[in-house]
C-alpha cells in the first residue's frame, strides 16, 4: 500500500526521463539462514587426519583411516568403535569392503595393500607390497561374477595389479598408464575400466588385455563412476525391503551357488 501510493502521488506531478522516483518501503518480514547443526552422530578417536572412509555393504559398520596408520570399524547402530585394525606402517589412502562384507582391503601411501577379515582385528593378513608409489584406488570384483574373491589396486606408478583372495597371489600386474591412475573400477560386466592424468579411459578385459583407449580430455582425469557401482558394492543386501527373505537367507542362498571350496562360514 506504502508503494502505490507513493507512485500515485508521482503521477500527479510532471517528470520526464530526467527525474528520479523516490520509492518508499519497509520490510514486512524477516528472514533469516540459521546453520544446518543436527548431526546423526559424531565419531570420535582418530588422532590425525582421516583420508578414507566407506560404509559397509550392509551398511551397519564404517571402516576410516589415515594420518595414524589404523583402520577404526564404528558400529553405526550404536556409535562407538567395534575394533581398531593396526596393520600398515604409513598413512592409509583408500578402504573397501567385499561386496559379501567379510573382507576389508586397505592401500596406504607406501605402496602396501592389505587385505584382513573385517570382522576380526586379529584375522589373518594378506599383505602386497603392490606399487613403487602411492595406493591411488581400489575395487574387488563384483560379487554376481563367477571365480575368486579377487581385488583390483592401481598406483601412482601407473600400474594396475590384481590379487587372488583365497591363493594369496597376484593374478596379473600391467602397467596400463603414462602418468598416475586416479580410478580402477570392476564392472557387473567383467570389465575393468582405469582413469588417468594422461587424459585418458582405457577398458580391459578379466585377464589383464586392453579392449578400448577412450580419448577426449584435455586434463587429469580425477575420478570416474558406473551407474552400477552402488549395486555392485552392497552385493545381496536389499536395502528397500523389496525381498521377503532375510540377510542372512539372501546370503545363505548366494553361497549355495557358488563351488564348495569357495564357501565361507
Amino acid at each position: 500500500d506504502t508503494l502505490l501510493a507513493n507512485l500515485k502521488i508521482q503521477k500527479l506531478k510532471e517528470f520526464n526521463s530526467e527525474n528520479v522516483v523516490k520509492i518508499v518501503y519497509h520490510p514486512e518480514n524477516l528472514y533469516y539462514v540459521k546453520p544446518l547443526t543436527r548431526g546423526g552422530a559424531s565419531l570420535e578417536g582418530h588422532t590425525d587426519s582421516i583420508l578414507t572412509c566407506q560404509f559397509s555393504p550392509c551398511g551397519k559398520f564404517l571402516a576410516s583411516g589415515g594420518g595414524e596408520m589404523s583402520i577404526r570399524i564404528s558400529d553405526m547402530d550404536t556409535s562407538t568403535l567395534s575394533h581398531n585394525i593396526e596393520v600398515h606402517s604409513s598413512w592409509i589412502m583408500n578402504v573397501t569392503w567385499s561386496p559379501c562384507g567379510e573382507y576389508l582391503a586397505s592401500g596406504s601411501l607406501n605402496g602396501v595393500v592389505i587385505i584382513v577379515n573385517a570382522k576380526k582385528s586379529d584375522s589373518k593378513i594378506n599383505k602386497y607390497t603392490a606399487h613403487k608409489d602411492c595406493v591411488t584406488s581400489l575395487s574387488w570384483k563384483p560379487l554376481h561374477l563367477d571365480g575368486d574373491y579377487c581385488l583390483l589396486s592401481s598406483g601412482k606408478d601407473g600400474s594396475v595389479r590384481c590379487f587372488s583372495v583365497l591363493s594369496n597371489s597376484t593374478i596379473f600386474n600391467i602397467v596400463c598408464h603414462s602418468d598416475s591412475i586416479s580410478k580402477v573400477i570392476w564392472s557387473g560386466e567383467n570389465i575393468i575400466y582405469t582413469s588417468s592424468r594422461d587424459k585418458t579411459i582405457r577398458s580391459w578385459s578379466e585377464s589383464g588385455e586392453i579392449i578400448e583407449v577412450y580419448n577426449g580430455h584435455a586434463h587429469w582425469i580425477n575420478t570416474m563412476s558406473i551407474n552400477t557401482e552402488f549395486l555392485l558394492r552392497t552385493g545381496f543386501y536389499d536395502y528397500e525391503s523389496k525381498s521377503e527373505n532375510s540377510e542372512y537367507e539372501n546370503k545363505m542362498a548366494y553361497l549355495e551357488s557358488k563351488p564348495l571350496n569357495e564357501k565361507r562360514d
